[in-house]
Order: structure tokens, then sequence, then C-alpha cells
């Protein structure tokens, strides 16, 4: 591809690790729940109103544990599991070459603080996040600001670890590779 006009990134996975699988299974287990249904709670029921600011805080973590009054202090265990992602070594090298914006299924509130601990906040050019654009990925609607941004689709170059959000990209013209152990995305990310 050479170097595209726009770099775009996913934070979870990406930018970031993703711990959220492995915390659902530590809030079942700290609640005494079925995991199973501490993770299909979170995808049927509150996934999509988290990222797109249609719960309050409270509201979520009531919902999550099943706790009417929840007792610990569970942003706090999420937080401590995060650490960098695999494209965090890369992003003042790619930075300067190309501007670098973050597509991110996430919370406002939760994730600026995380990219300033992390030293990450002044690397992008532009955040754009769920809960502020009012859509989800993989919802054709969530890149619309990529879309209208670019020269032209196909100069945007995207890269996120879940492949439905990458398969959405590429249904709207973005070059669009998944990160993930044995994919090419160094390869398609070394040319921005």
């Amino acid at each position: 591809m050479g170097v595209p006009d726009l770099l775009v990134l996913d934070v979870h996975g990406v930018v970031l690790s993703n711990p959220l699988p492995a915390f659902l299974d530590r809030v079942a287990d700290l609640t005494g729940q079925d995991r199973d249904r501490v993770r299909a709670r979170w995808r049927g029921e509150l996934r999509l109103p988290a990222w797109t600011g249609g719960i309050g805080d409270r509201d979520l973590w009531r919902r999550l544990t099943g706790e009417r009054h929840p007792s610990r202090d569970w942003r706090a265990l999420l937080e401590e599991s995060y650490e960098p992602g695999p494209v965090a070594r890369f992003l003042e090298e790619w930075r300067a070459r190309t501007p670098i914006w973050l597509l991110s299924n996430h919370r406002s509130h939760w994730l600026e603080p995380r990219l300033r601990r992390f030293g990450l906040e002044g690397l992008f050019d532009r955040v754009l996040v769920s809960d502020r654009i009012g859509h989800a990925k993989p919802d054709p609607a969530a890149f619309a600001p990529l879309v209208r941004a670019a020269r032209t689709p196909a100069s945007v170059l995207f890269l996120d670890d879940r492949e439905r959000n990458v398969l959405a990209a590429r249904a709207l013209g973005l070059c669009a590779v998944q990160v993930a152990p044995g994919t090419e995305w160094q390869e398609a990310a070394a040319g921005s």
C-alpha cells in the first residue's frame, strides 16, 4: 500500500492489551457466577450500551456483577490488567510519516486516563470513541468519520484485532488488516 494518507488504530488488542475476556471470567469467579453467563450477558445485553454511552458506570457494574451494591472497585480491577499492546512501540515512528487516529469501542472517561497512564495520549491526531460518536464497530456508521476524512477509502489503513471489524472496514473500501499472531499486520503497517 505504501504510506497511507491516514492510519487508524483500534485500542483493545492493538494500542493496548485486551484484558476484557479474562476480566469477565474474573467477575464471574469473584461473584460466584457461571463464566459463560457473564460473557453472554456482556455480549448480549451490555456490550453495545456500554460502548455507545447508553448505560452509566454504576448500572454497568450492577448488571455485570449481579450485585445490587457492588462490593469491589471493578473498574480498578480492570485497570490493573492493562498493558501496552502490540503496536504501541511503533507509534512514534509511524506518526512521523502519517497522521494516526484512534477508532475505539470504549468509554471516553476510561480511555483518556488510560492513554495518559501509558504515555500515549499525545500521539494521535484524532481520537474517535464509540460513546461519543454513538456507534460501535462493526456498525458502518462508526467508520463514517474515516471515510469522510479520506481522499479515497483505500488510502486509509485500519488496524483492528477483531475480524468482524476488519471485514466491516473492508466492505467500506478501507484497507484493513487484522492485528493477530500469524497475520501480516506488521508488513502492512511498515509502509506507514
